[in-house]
């Protein structure tokens, strides 16, 4: 294209060495646009000397070395990894027990669930389309309240130890008429333990007296005036009068009106 046909084996192109590598561009761009014949004889032997002096040649030798390209830091050396603390856990109590363990002495009082003591393969809760999850990591087995404290060995122990203090039933108190003839008046609360993030029950602070009218042995006036003040409340069927109270928050203040 640039009307020159080159046939040397060996070329020699000098350039001044502060524009070696633009100059080395543009012969590259050359080479490019030669014929193939032409190019492939051109590119077998090369050498670009400065036009000044020789020196350069050693430097320019260099360059003309292939440089590697680091594209990514030199890896340092790895430090020795943390050796890992291994610790011998035992297993679990539940585990670990004989058949015959007395069971008041590992669950003494009332406390939460434990996975790692109750030796039953406990399951609770819901897994769509699985089996319910297992006692280890289960919150529904640690909310709800557990009876492990009473069981048959607890109150045969605490039977035991409570007997000492104990008084004989009063005699004459046999039957139920004769504890209503000695004691006329009757007074019920409730007590309530269920699931709940609070032990509180508003229904605990109701308390209900009952007695039979005719064990008040009151004349014709005062009865008279009481059942007018009774209203519903009086039963003449059991001649029971039934007074239950609520207004009050607490059953002490209950009783007590």
């Amino acid at each position: 294209s640039c009307g020159l046909r080159l046939q040397l084996c060996s070329c020699v192109i000098k350039m001044p060495p502060s524009h070696s590598i633009a100059m080395l561009r543009d012969v590259h761009y050359c080479l490019r646009k030669l014929p193939p014949a032409s190019n492939t004889v051109l590119s077998r032997k090369m050498s670009f000397v400065s036009a000044g002096d020789k020196s350069d040649t050693v430097s320019l030798d260099e360059d003309r070395k292939f440089r590697k390209l680091d594209l990514y830091k030199p890896k340092e050396e790895k430090k020795p990894k943390r050796e890992e603390i291994k610790f011998d856990v035992p297993q679990p109590r539940s585990q670990r027990m004989p058949v015959d363990q007395d069971w008041p002495s590992v669950w003494p009082t009332a406390q939460s669930f434990r996975p790692s003591v109750v030796p039953l393969p406990l399951r609770q809760g819901y897994t769509p389309k699985g089996a319910p999850p297992g006692k280890f990591a289960n919150l529904e087995l640690m909310k709800v309240p557990n009876f492990l404290h009473l069981t048959p060995a607890h109150l045969a122990k605490h039977a035991k130890v409570l007997r000492p203090f104990c008084t004989p039933w009063p005699a004459g108190l046999e039957t139920d008429e004769k504890c209503e003839k000695h004691f006329p008046v009757e007074v019920i609360d409730s007590d309530y333990c269920h699931a709940s993030p609070s032990i509180r029950d508003a229904r605990s602070r109701i308390v209900t007296l009952r007695v039979k009218l005719s064990d008040l042995e009151l004349d014709y006036h005062a009865r008279d005036k009481l059942l007018r003040l009774a209203g519903d409340r009086y039963d003449p069927a059991t001649d029971v009068l039934t007074i239950v109270t609520d207004r009050c928050p607490l059953k002490k203040q209950n009783y007590e009106y």
